[in-house]
């Protein structure tokens, strides 16, 4: 009887264990973060980030020569879908006839390495300038190809000039 009573209250107390809300303990970087239309100097203009994408392996390690990107032929030719399950896991739609991408591309590194940006400003003469920081993390077992990539209104549609933080 004390065997029987001893297995049930083991059995509630792991399944209230068991049952609580877990924490997430990946660490958040900003590719991680959601953080959707920022302005913040000059005449700022707003941007979502893209996520869900990948640098093709075909590509090189050079920066691309263009960083705007204005149709979905293009944007294929340098990246790949990264699905994911679950609602989360979709990779952000793109609608090229209203929209163009605006990417930045490092060279390949086994430093967890993450592409912030900073700004999207208008400064005039048709020209956006994208100011973004580039921030190295420690050594990972594995190589990774950093990428940021911004979905901007075509509205906006100017020569793109990219600036990095240091």
């Amino acid at each position: 009887m004390k065997q029987q009573l001893f297995l049930t209250v083991f059995t509630l107390i792991v399944l209230l264990v068991s049952c609580q809300n877990k924490q997430d303990h990946r660490s958040k970087t900003p590719a991680d973060t959601n953080a959707i239309t920022q302005e913040n100097s000059g005449e700022g203009v707003p941007y979502d980030i893209v996520k869900g994408y990948f640098v093709k392996n075909t590509v090189s390690e050079k920066n691309l020569e263009n960083p705007k990107i204005e149709d979905e032929e293009t944007f294929n030719q340098y990246f790949g879908a990264a699905t994911t399950m679950g609602e989360e896991g979709k990779p952000t739609t793109i609608d090229f006839t209203k929209q163009f991408v605006i990417a930045v591309i490092e060279a390949s590194t086994e430093h967890l390495t993450t592409i912030a940006p900073i700004s999207l400003a208008n400064t005039g003469s048709d020209q956006l300038t994208l100011t973004y920081r580039v921030e190295k993390g420690e050594k990972q077992s594995y190589t990774q190809r950093p990428v940021l990539l911004l979905v901007v209104d075509k509205i906006y549609n100017q020569e793109v000039v990219l600036e990095e933080s240091k």
